[in-house]
């Protein structure tokens, strides 16, 4: 019998193709670049992402009530509706409870970047791009200052702490990796730095002639963000003398962050996520917040001064920072 030999080139329609199959030999194309791997976040820890957007959200409610009050508070509260919400944000900074939700807050996110350096394969680049960008936002702040008027320079804000934390991970990191059960050397180190860092939050006092070059490691006495704590570490400094707009000393917040590192490397150590079953789309936004948080940081800033800027002339005929 003869074989239809048109059938070897027949494409049988009938049969649907794998979508896996697709997907992978999509990604074998175009020099190992494809549009799907780009897009592709599954191999992302999705309840990182959400945790940390959610610290996200919260933080720029915190800056817009903070900035509503203390920088746009006179101009608002010539309308009816700004004394409203000048009222509501004086009362969401001073007779809330936002000062013990403020430092759960930070938990959070700062243990959440621990845990992400303990995931990461470049933390030392990570570093360095974000000590650049800290650099450059301390500068940007000292010209706004100077272009308002005002003292709001931040000379160690979170973005500075960060890049401090994670250059010193990744130094550890680099160092320990070259040798035997290095892995376990680094989880008893965190270990140990994160305890070393609450005990002398508690029980060290900076002596009275310490350099202000060494004050970014240690709280003032009267640390917005901590004063409802009974603590000893602070210095004679104030927060004007050090960073006026935002301040994240090390002591004790470079706790949280080895917190998490511990985690990472404990509850982690698979790298993958622990509630994979809760995943899908009801937390794209969010997580998309979360896996961007260094611009959303950088622009949400810019974006509340204007939005509020832009508010007071529509309601005053006058601005506040031009």
């Amino acid at each position: 019998m003869k074989k239809d030999t048109n059938l070897l080139f027949k494409k049988d329609y009938s049969v649907k193709p794998d979508a896996e199959n697709v997907r992978l030999k999509t990604e074998s194309h175009d020099n190992g670049f494809s549009l799907n791997k780009f897009l592709d976040s599954k191999k992302r820890i999705w309840e990182l992402d959400f945790l940390r957007g959610i610290c996200i959200i919260l933080m720029i409610f915190d800056h817009l009530f903070f900035f509503g009050c203390h920088v746009f508070g006179y101009a608002l509260s010539e309308t009816t509706s700004g004394q409203a919400f000048v009222d509501f944000c004086y009362f969401y900074l001073y007779d809330s409870p936002r000062d013990y939700v403020h430092v759960v807050v930070l938990f959070f996110f700062f243990s959440l970047c621990g845990i992400s350096c303990s995931l990461s394969r470049s933390n030392l680049k990570r570093g360095l791009i974000l000590s650049l960008v800290a650099t450059v936002y301390s500068l940007l702040s000292y010209a706004a200052a100077k272009l308002v008027g005002d003292e709001t320079i931040t000379n160690y804000g979170v973005l500075n702490f960060l890049a401090t934390c994670i250059m010193l991970y990744a130094i550890a990191e680099a160092v320990l990796k070259r040798i035997p059960y290095g892995k376990y050397v680094l989880l008893g180190l965190s270990s140990a730095a994160a305890l070393i860092v609450l005990s002398l939050f508690y029980y060290y006092t900076p002596p009275n002639n310490l350099p202000i070059e060494l004050a970014y490691l240690f709280p003032t006495q009267y640390f917005d963000g901590l004063h409802f704590i009974d603590f000893k570490c602070h210095t004679i400094f104030s927060q004007t003398e050090i960073s006026p707009a935002d301040f994240f000393p090390f002591i004790p917040y470079a706790a949280f962050f080895f917190i998490g590192n511990v985690m990472g490397l404990t509850i982690y150590k698979n790298k993958t996520s622990l509630l994979p079953k809760f995943d899908g789309n009801w937390n794209i936004a969010v997580n998309f917040l979360g896996r961007h948080t260094l611009i959303v940081y950088v622009v949400h800033i810019v974006f509340i001064a204007l939005l509020l800027e832009t508010i007071c002339v529509l309601q005053t005929g006058y601005g506040v920072l031009f």
